[in-house]
């Protein structure tokens, strides 16, 4: 599953720097939803199973869609850094409404309130602590890496010039 995910954002993103940095958000959605539900002490179902997948799919779909007003950012002309700060500054919002959507109606089934709220109770809980979690890697940490590995490109470009040879700039090589 991962290695087609890959393979298509590769092919998306012409190169490995924006899938890999995409990628690095997978393993970061689990965290927040295994905490809460060891804080919560509601237990883990199957049910429950089913949503970590779901929280990482939002996560993913987060960073595609920063991502990719950063290079449309930076095609327009903009600095890579430049670039990075309008695309959190327009991408920042749904984040919190998101959460804010979804809050009302989860709550009362993550605090266990509902009818038959037990076996949601957990699914409910990683749901919403998942959707927090998943707004601090994807409005600092994924930034704060593109904008660190350009800036290793454009060093390695500028020294490649330097020693005399010709750089493969056109952004199909991989990162």
């Amino acid at each position: 599953m991962v290695a087609l995910t890959l393979g298509i954002l590769t092919l998306r993103f012409d190169g490995l720097l924006v899938p890999g940095l995409i990628l690095l958000q997978m393993p970061l959605a689990f965290p927040g939803g295994a905490v809460a539900l060891v804080v919560s002490g509601a237990g883990l179902n199957a049910i429950g199973l089913i949503v970590f997948p779901t929280v990482i799919g939002v996560s993913l779909n987060y960073g595609i869609v920063l991502l990719r007003l950063v290079k449309r950012n930076e095609a327009q002309g903009f600095s890579v850094v430049d670039a990075v700060r309008d695309a959190v500054e327009v991408r920042f919002r749904p984040i919190p409404r998101t959460v804010l959507t979804a809050s009302p109606r989860l709550s009362p089934t993550a605090r266990g309130f509902d009818k038959g709220a037990a076996s949601e109770q957990g699914p409910a809980i990683v749901t919403l602590s998942g959707l927090v979690w998943n707004g601090l890697p994807g409005t600092n940490l994924l930034p704060a890496l593109y904008v660190c590995r350009r800036a290793k490109q454009r060093r390695k470009v500028t020294w490649t010039r330097r020693a005399g040879t010709s750089p493969d700039i056109t952004g199909s090589a991989s990162y």
